[in-house]
């Protein structure tokens, strides 16, 4: 299926962000079912385990105005947050916190969204990430939640070799526990999601897998599970260092991914896709539950603008359960 192009406006009013519409996609081809008013092309929220197929909803189409129209209802706002990391550098973020914080005497789970290797951490807001959660929320669909989006630079999210920068490290040792202190979260593995697309992907299956203690949910969007002697992550090591940070091996040997609530995607023509597959292989043959959809699509911003919505409900079910 084609992706039209769907301009994306984030406008931060007053504190407030507010979701605005959109220019419409191409409407459905005579082979394409219609959706449903209301809400898109909705299926039952799934049962956790291994899944071959996609299993949820497409982005509502423009018909549905009013997924995506502002309303004079509360919305969440996004924060600029700037704070110091263990080597003395500023390291920046946005926090979107949702409408009723502040406001009600509760605490909440925390989604950490980690950019691509060619983004930044505007990337998920640019692909409506805080548009659609913040919709989500306040029509009910979604539990609140507060969702950081770091600033990663090209790091893979891990410590580099030969004592370069330590940014997995960062994340672990600095961001969670900065988060945790400043904010009003929920201090538990099961009320803490990390996700990422691309180099984020890399990031979030490294973290999740190497620290369910921190995170219990995971999700990789397009991976780019680059071979260890690549000149693209030569910084990562070779041998057993590369080993200990790559999400294929660490899915082959580490014990205690069952604990983990796990989520991959990738577009089938993704060149990533065969390390996709072999990493939901890998984790089927030890019996470790986890979500695998392979959507039609490539590695770029169209695949991951359409599956937002499938990544915040993901997210929004898992944490859930905590």
């Amino acid at each position: 299926m084609s992706i039209a192009w769907r301009a994306v406006a984030v406008c931060l009013l007053g504190g407030a962000v507010w979701v605005l519409a959109q220019a419409p996609p191409a409407p459905p081809g005579p082979d394409q079912p219609k959706p449903a008013p209301g809400r898109g092309m909705m299926r039952e929220m799934p049962k956790p385990g291994v899944c071959p197929l996609p299993i949820l909803p497409a982005l509502p189409t423009y018909e549905d105005t009013s997924f995506f129209a502002a309303a004079n209802v509360p919305h969440g706002r996004v924060e600029q947050a700037t704070y110091k990391n263990y080597a003395g550098a500023d390291k920046r973020m946005h926090i979107y916190l949702p409408p009723d914080y502040g406001a009600a005497d509760r605490r909440y789970p925390v989604l950490y969204m980690l950019h691509g290797g060619g983004g930044h951490r505007d990337e998920w807001v640019a692909y409506r990430l805080i548009d659609v959660a913040d919709q989500e929320i306040r029509t009910g669909s979604l539990a609140p939640m507060i969702i950081v989006l770091p600033q990663g630079d090209k790091s893979y999210w891990v410590n580099h070799a030969n004592n370069g920068p330590r940014w997995g490290d960062y994340v672990i040792q600095d961001l969670v526990p900065h988060i945790d202190a400043t904010y009003r979260t929920l201090r538990d593995p099961s009320a803490r999601a990390v996700g990422g697309l691309s180099m984020g992907g890399w990031g979030a299956l490294y973290h999740a897998f190497t620290h369910p203690d921190v995170f219990g949910i995971v999700g990789a969007h397009s991976p780019s599970l680059y071979p260890e002697g690549n000149v693209n992550i030569a910084f990562l090591g070779t041998g057993d260092e590369f080993a200990r940070k790559d999400p294929l091996t660490l899915a082959r040997t580490t014990e205690g991914l069952a604990s983990l609530q796990i989520w991959l995607d990738s577009g089938e023509q993704d060149p990533w896709i065969d390390p996709t597959t072999a990493l939901h292989q890998a984790l089927s043959d030890r019996g470790v539950d986890h979500y695998w959809n392979p959507y039609p699509g490539g590695h770029d911003w169209p695949y991951w603008i359409d599956h937002v919505l499938d990544y915040v409900r993901f997210y929004g079910h898992a944490l859930s359960r905590q």
